[in-house]
């Protein structure tokens, strides 16, 4: 009778360990597992002179960083596309994403997730696109873009996806895994547009390679711009823990983080290395 209950509790603390990302494994474990997806500068990139989990930089992983220290916690640095970020929180991989999340307008990630108190807000004409200069006089708004002879390409699973399905059904578009590759190709004249938010396409476009693109002077519509964190249902003690810190990085600690990203990602030039997924 004892081995069968020592087989019981054995079993159970393997499942707890294995298991997901509650409170109580956070504890245990005394690791912070993140998910994010390393190609969208300033938020987060990589840095290609550093090796291990120093080469994940970016604002959001800085605040990562606040995070995992304020809970006396492990960072654990887990590198993914974007469109498989929701899928980690799911199968317990990650304990949270920080990864330049919005609220979708239409509301499905808010009902499927947890989402901590906004730790930064982009401000008015955060969603935008991106064109070839040669081809930016032919779009001066989004209805130029609502046509099935335009193309119109957003990162799989963005809220830009969500906001070019939505606001320009008729465009001709595609999806990609990486914002970097996209830009690539928009360079080639594959697409004709890209969907970003302001902050990062302000960022990628200083690239000397990007140099041959240009923001659009319009936007797209949406009524929340701001930045979320987003963990498992359930995990209120988690959310109640981050929540004071987001308050703090939204008081205006983000802001330098950001600026800071900013000037490392100009600095870093080709060492400003892409998504490597795991």
């Amino acid at each position: 009778m004892k081995k069968f209950i020592c087989l019981i509790v054995c079993l159970f603390c393997s499942l707890l360990f294995i298991g997901c990302s509650s409170d109580n494994y956070l504890i245990e474990s005394g690791k912070l597992y993140v998910g994010t997806s390393t190609d969208y500068a300033p938020y987060e990139f990589l840095d290609l002179t550093k090796e291990g989990n120093e080469k994940y930089v970016g604002s959001d992983i800085d605040l990562a960083k606040e995070i995992a220290n304020e809970l006396g916690l492990e960072l654990v640095i887990k590198a993914m596309s974007f469109d498989t970020l929701l899928a980690a929180i799911d199968s317990g991989k990650v304990d949270m994403v920080i990864s330049g999340i919005t609220k979708d307008p239409e509301g499905k990630r808010e009902a499927s997730y947890l989402f901590s108190n906004s730790y930064y807000d982009e401000g008015e004409g955060d969603q935008i696109l991106v064109f070839n200069k040669e081809k930016a006089e032919q779009f001066k708004s989004l209805d130029d873009l609502n046509k099935s002879t335009v193309k119109v390409a957003a990162q799989s699973g963005s809220v830009q996806q969500g906001l070019v399905e939505t606001q320009l059904p008729n465009a001709n578009s595609i999806w990609f895994e990486n914002i970097n590759d996209a830009l690539t190709a928009l360079n080639a004249g594959q697409y004709d547009a890209i969907a970003l938010s302001t902050t990062s396409a302000l960022s990628l476009l200083t690239a000397e390679v990007n140099n041959n693109l240009v923001i659009s002077e319009f936007e797209f519509d949406i009524e929340d711009s701001c930045l979320y964190i987003i963990m498992k249902k359930g995990n209120n003690e988690l959310v109640e823990k981050v929540n004071p810190i987001c308050d703090t990085a939204a008081n205006g600690k983000y802001q330098t983080w950001i600026d800071a990203a900013k000037e490392l990602f100009e600095q870093l030039g080709d060492n400003a290395g892409e998504l490597i997924p795991e």
